[in-house]
């Protein structure tokens, strides 16, 4: 957990994706500033709670008369009463109604475990009575609606917006050399990222500490595992739209211009470099890139 909060600190991706959530969140609310508006946020499994403390302070300067009731799904205890203390607390200093449930669950693999379960179906296909295997395209149908109920689940809540933020890229093929490939080259972007920043946000033990702890630990299981026991598997921005959309969700317009120029000032401002940028396509999907090489994506959604 020490890890993935320094690498927070760290790296830019996470940041500026929270910059692009708020303000989606923002849009959606419909706020109105002669009545109480109630706002109830899900973050599956988050690790930084410091861009939550950024929406409190924009529904506190731009729309004062709102409840925000926040539920965080995370494993450790320890994490979830430092993120309830320090919410509570600029809750009260800005006289803004706030409502925290902490969940105590694992959920931050749920999807790439899914997929695991995906893969290790398919490579046993299902056999009929007689013993014999079941044509690949209905084993793939089968396994398909085992990753997708997740999603499926989601979709019956009818939530106003959810914000996908992913890293940018495939892990989770079959192939070893693809894999190895692949890795190569995200995680040797990757591991510049912090030694970029330090020191301006980080030591070189935090930096260690995130290398160490966090990005060895993910290289290894895409690198080592393979069928159901790899956990990270890592999909682009493209097969998740193929997902939302069969789970019924349509891309939403929160992602606009105006959101994508801030997240840009971010990028710039957290590296003057111009390491960073961010690139917005049409159909609203956003890109965070470090030189040419995109690392995370950001896609908005609603229910249909």
């Amino acid at each position: 957990m020490a890890a993935r909060r320094h690498f927070a600190a760290m790296c830019p991706f996470l940041r500026i994706s929270g910059v692009v959530a708020n303000h989606g969140i923002f849009k959606v609310a419909e706020v109105q500033p002669d009545r109480i508006v109630h706002v109830h946020i899900v973050d599956l499994g988050g690790t930084d709670p410091h861009h939550w403390l950024q929406l409190l302070r924009i529904f506190a300067t731009r729309s004062p008369n709102l409840i925000l009731r926040l539920t965080i799904i995370n494993e450790q205890e320890e994490f979830l009463s430092q993120a309830a203390d320090l919410l509570a607390k600029e809750a009260v200093r800005m006289r803004i109604g706030f409502l925290f449930h902490p969940e105590r669950r694992g959920v931050g693999h749920c999807l790439h475990r899914l997929l695991a379960d995906e893969i290790a179906e398919m490579s046993s296909p299902p056999q009929d009575r007689k013993g014999k295997k079941i044509q690949a395209h209905r084993a793939q149908q089968h396994t398909m609606m085992r990753a997708d109920a997740l999603l499926r689940a989601l979709r019956q809540l009818s939530p106003k917006l959810v914000v996908v933020t992913e890293q940018e890229a495939y892990h989770n093929s079959t192939d070893f050399k693809e894999r190895f490939r692949n890795a190569l080259v995200y995680y040797g972007a990757l591991f510049d990222a912090p030694e970029e920043s330090v020191p301006a946000q980080g030591s070189a033990e935090e930096q260690a500490c995130v290398e160490r702890h966090l990005l060895r630990l993910e290289i290894m299981d895409i690198i080592s595992h393979d069928g159901a026991l790899r956990r990270d598997r890592h999909e682009k921005v493209e097969r998740w739209a193929v997902r939302m959309n069969a789970a019924r969700f349509a891309p939403s317009t929160a992602m606009r211009q105006d959101v994508v120029a801030q997240a840009t000032m971010l990028a710039q401002e957290l590296l003057p470099s111009g390491a960073y940028r961010v690139s917005r396509v049409n159909d609203g999907r956003l890109f965070i890139y470090r030189k040419a090489i995109p690392m995370f994506s950001i896609s908005t959604w609603h229910a249909i």
